[in-house]
């Protein structure tokens, strides 16, 4: 009866990334299509869409075991869809010898080429002229299996990369390892060089503060708010944001809204603008930030969280952190490598842990490569960013303060990227004057005075504050301090 009501008027369930269905969602999706009614009309045409070799998620119960049965469930028809219109030939030939020996393939005897229409295309696409050194082939590179030493072989591929496609935007390379633990030193690394970055989880790449809710993203909607039954002036918008960018270079917030901005601009093609239209499209930008999609900021993110996204280029770290026992292991793998449009350059740990690397020099399209001269170990890249976001800082406690608290003036003051410290369960400055709280839960390893970074600055108003703790505000507006504590993860002497 609840399936009836459900399906009402439908006669058709599309199923897509079959092969990440777990027991419980195969029995809905059985019992939602009517497998086993005995009327025929009470069935419903089911079509799925999977890929066995990107199940990567049997840790949670996933299996693949049902999309190889659907075909007995429906009586279905299978149709294999083996082109790529994403990878350069030699990133499929790469990534097909990786996955080819994988046990009980689906697509065994139907490996994945290149779309018809790049078919004629160089093997290694425009790389193979615009790199004359790599031609466009797979990068295998023998490197050192500790994480501090090899995110320097990393950070140099990285380099390498922007200066033979000088105009490639920092969000189209993405570096993937199999833990954040080994994305840490490359982290530390970006720090030092300047370099913006963003750690991309599945849940979103800026989990601390959202675009719209930084102190930024308030003054811009407070502007647009102000004009929002006038036409507004694009040009106009876009030279006050670009003033904004001028004054604080640093600040990837003001880079995020320009940015966003232009594009809304070039979308549109027209000068003036209903300023409600703008506000809309900002709200749409900040969805994105939220899940990655900021061009300016390297990607550093885990394999897993990678599925389902593209980049022109992909490093692949190998810390000796991969688990090299199972075929979950090597479809992640696999996955990661096809992450990758134009380049991949694969580490292969020292010492051959990598069975699944191991011969792929061999393959037409890839270069076997040894690192010169070898990277020494940087005591300055063994630390580790703890988050102190929303969810771990009292958000109410420079609201608890009166309209005149010198708090108030030493948060303005402070900007993303500036130096500050926690102690004591206090956000401080660098002279030792209060700028917030750690919220009560939060649970701190470390204790003394911590080095950390502002990440952004969160406005908050009364409206937002729930009902039961509305008494104890002060202020009718405020802004909270999101950081980052640098904690030093070097051995002890």
């Amino acid at each position: 009866e609840a399936r009836d009501r459900l399906l009402q008027g439908y006669q058709y369930i599309f199923v897509d990334e079959y092969q990440d269905i777990d027991e419980q969602q195969y029995a809905l999706v059985s019992a939602l299509a009517g497998r086993t009614q005995s009327d025929a009309d009470a069935k419903l045409s089911i079509m799925a869409v999977g890929d066995d070799d990107q199940n990567i998620y049997s840790f949670k119960g996933a299996s693949v075991e049902f999309i190889r049965r659907f075909q007995t469930d429906y009586s279905g028809e299978v149709t294999y869809l083996v082109e790529n219109f994403r990878s350069t030939q030699n990133i499929i030939a790469a990534a097909n010898h990786v996955i080819q020996r994988a046990m009980d393939r689906m697509k065994v005897d139907h490996p994945i080429r290149i779309d018809s229409k790049r078919a004629p295309e160089p093997a290694g696409g425009r790389l193979t002229q615009l790199d004359p050194a790599g031609q466009g082939k797979v990068r295998l590179i023998t490197a050192p299996a500790d994480p501090n030493r090899q995110a320097q072989v990393v950070f140099d591929e990285i380099a390498r990369i922007r200066r033979f496609d000088p105009a490639v935007a920092l969000g189209e390379i993405a570096v993937l390892a199999r833990t954040h633990r080994s994305l840490e030193p490359l982290r530390a690394l970006c720090d030092l060089e300047e370099v913006r970055y963003e750690m991309v989880s599945r849940d979103g790449a800026r989990a601390q503060l959202s675009l719209m809710n930084s102190r930024e993203g308030r003054r811009t909607a407070d502007l647009l708010r102000s004009r929002r039954s006038d036409l507004l002036s694009m040009p106009a918008l876009r030279r006050w944001l670009a003033r904004q960018v001028w004054r604080q270079p640093a600040n990837p917030y003001w880079e995020d809204l320009a940015a966003a901005v232009d594009e809304f601009a070039e979308s549109v093609g027209m000068d003036r603008v209903p300023a409600a239209e703008v506000t809309d499209a900002l709200y749409e930008a900040d969805a994105d930030t939220r899940r990655g999609h900021q061009p300016a900021a390297l990607k550093l993110m885990t394999a897993h969280s990678a599925k389902g996204l593209e980049f022109g280029h992909v490093v692949v770290m190998d810390c000796a952190d991969w688990r090299w026992s199972g075929e979950d292991e090597r479809r992640l793998l696999y996955v990661a490598m096809t992450r990758a449009r134009e380049t991949l350059t694969l580490m292969r740990a020292e010492g051959g842990r990598n069975p699944y690397l191991v011969d792929l020099g061999t393959v037409d399209g890839v270069i076997d490569l040894l690192p010169s001269p070898r990277p020494a170990h940087r005591a300055e890249l063994d630390r580790q960013h703890v988050s102190l976001g929303p969810s771990e800082i009292d958000i109410g406690f420079a609201g608890r303060q009166g309209p005149s608290d010198a708090i108030h003036l030493l948060i303005s003051t402070l900007n993303p990227g500036d130096r500050i410290i926690v102690e004591a369960r206090y956000l401080k400055t660098l002279n030792g004057h209060v700028i917030g709280r750690l919220a009560t839960k939060t649970a701190l390893e470390a204790s003394g005075s911590m080095p950390a970074i502002v990440a952004g600055i969160m406005v908050r108003t009364r409206e937002q504050t729930p009902p039961e703790f509305s008494a104890t505000v002060k202020t009718a507006r405020w802004e909270v301090v999101v950081a980052e504590l640098v904690v030093s993860t070097a051995p002890t002497p």
